[in-house]
């Protein structure tokens, strides 16, 4: 008993699968080709679309970072300006408060001193009515002690040490 086995097919069998396979090739291009590219075409334009819809997102993101950011920038210098601003608004404040505090002081220093002078002149008026009563009374008492002595060299002397009082 001989057994043989082919492995290689032969002439009858490759004939047949080519015309298989043929047949299976013309009923896919007939029959579902066309299916197969209008699902890829619209795949295509599907695919397409998005990509475009994301660049566009993507330009519009972009714009608005930059849009963004000049608003940014902008409350930033407008901040500074008005924080400069408050600066500068306190300290002319401030140099206000002190000129107006300087005047209220040099005003009160002028009242004190138009007071003192005040005081002053009625302290020297009221000294010299008080030296000149002690004068008068003095020379009455020397006019009683010496009645008995000429009058007329009681009177010089008296003035004389009036003289010499208010001198």
């Amino acid at each position: 008993m001989h057994i043989s086995i082919d492995i290689l097919p032969t002439l009858e069998i490759m004939i047949g699968h080519a015309v298989s396979l043929t047949i299976l090739l013309l009923i896919f291009y007939f029959f579902l080709w066309k299916h197969f590219a209008a699902y890829l075409n619209k795949r295509k334009t599907m695919v397409t679309g998005e990509f475009d819809k994301a660049q566009a997102e993507q330009q519009q993101a972009v714009k608005n970072v930059a849009r963004t950011k000049e608003e940014y920038e902008s409350a930033r210098k407008q901040a500074r300006q008005i924080l400069q601003g408050a600066q500068s608004d306190a300290k002319r404040q401030h140099e206000m408060i002190v000129e107006h505090a300087r005047h209220e002081a040099n005003a009160e220093i002028a009242r004190g001193k138009n007071v003192s002078d005040q005081l002053y002149q009625q302290a020297m008026e009221q000294f010299n009515k008080d030296a000149v009563e002690l004068a008068m009374n003095a020379t009455k008492n020397l006019l009683v002690e010496h009645a008995q002595t000429n009058p007329h060299d009681l009177i010089n002397q008296s003035l004389q040490k009036v003289g010499e009082l208010n001198d």
